[in-house]
């Protein structure tokens, strides 16, 4: 394929992909995907980061005055639409399998699809930005502005809420707990929870529907209902989980994080079988 032909080829797959793209943003919201589109959504983690890097390139490219760079400039801004629009529907994808927080969720899809959409317009109008230097400097900047608003929202999804402030923002102390005083789900279960569950099951990123951060988020379950059965033989959902083999699926924590430990299994059950109170001493 010529140069010309590969700039055709990115061009016309960008206006599929961003067609598509801007459809299901506004008429999806309802939609099942076949397993094979998940798939494409499963593949969001590892695209998203190459329109960054893309992005920033094309931001060097366009601001140095080499004329001799301007046919690889055009190449890289057809590269850069295609590869944003294609890492912007693989997110859309992804989202359909729920566990986000909606507030969140929908902010990033937005700033992504503006990101897929002002990196085609950065390659339509090209020609118009390159004859004003100082416009095409503040698209550039404001362009970088957003793709740092939509990677903000992307983190805040994946790790939470302050991920990226929280080494230096004042944390709340615990309070000291004497013998006498220590709560056994607030000092020892809570802290079993947090470490090994809550990355999957906080506001921001409820997996299963499944939000592990209160005690009122706990009670009500995911949707697959309640954590915890006392009638049950295996005292309910939770302790099912955690018990199933590595390799099941819906064992938890899933494979590849870090598991309960012997003794973190045990704390659970022995809560779980005492009641579960959240205010036993």
């Amino acid at each position: 394929m010529k140069p010309n032909s590969w700039i055709s080829f990115l061009i016309n797959s960008s206006i599929g992909l961003n067609s598509m793209l801007l459809f299901l943003a506004i008429f999806g919201s309802s939609m099942l995907l076949p397993a094979w589109l998940q798939v494409l959504g499963r593949m969001h983690p590892l695209v998203l980061h190459f329109p960054i890097v893309l992005i920033c390139i094309a931001v060097l490219l366009e601001w140095s005055e080499n004329r001799e760079l301007l046919p690889w400039k055009d190449w890289w801004l057809a590269a850069t639409a295609f590869v944003a629009a294609f890492s912007a529907l693989a997110g859309l994808f992804l989202s359909k399998e729920g566990g986000y927080e909606p507030g969140v969720l929908s902010w990033h899809q937005w700033t992504g699809t503006g990101v897929s959409f002002g990196a085609f317009a950065w390659w339509t109008f090209r020609s118009n930005l390159r004859d004003n230097q100082g416009i095409s400097r503040i698209f550039s900047v404001a362009f970088l502005i957003l793709v740092a608003v939509a990677g903000h929202y992307g983190a805040t999804l994946t790790h939470g809420d302050n991920y990226l402030l929280a080494p230096i923002l004042p944390q709340k102390e615990a309070e000291a707990a004497t013998p006498e005083s220590a709560l056994v789900f607030a000092h020892v279960v809570r802290p079993i929870l947090k470490e090994k569950c809550m990355s999957c099951h906080n506001p921001g990123k409820q997996k299963g529907d499944l939000n592990m951060e209160t005690e009122a988020s706990l009670l009500k379950g995911g949707k697959n209902g309640p954590l915890w059965d006392l009638q049950a033989p295996d005292l309910g959902l939770l302790l099912r989980r955690i018990h199933l083999p590595v390799e099941e699926k819906e064992h938890m924590p899933p494979k590849g994080k870090s598991p309960l430990t012997p003794d973190e299994i045990t704390i659970l059950q022995w809560w779980i079988k005492s009641g579960a109170s959240f205010s036993t001493r």
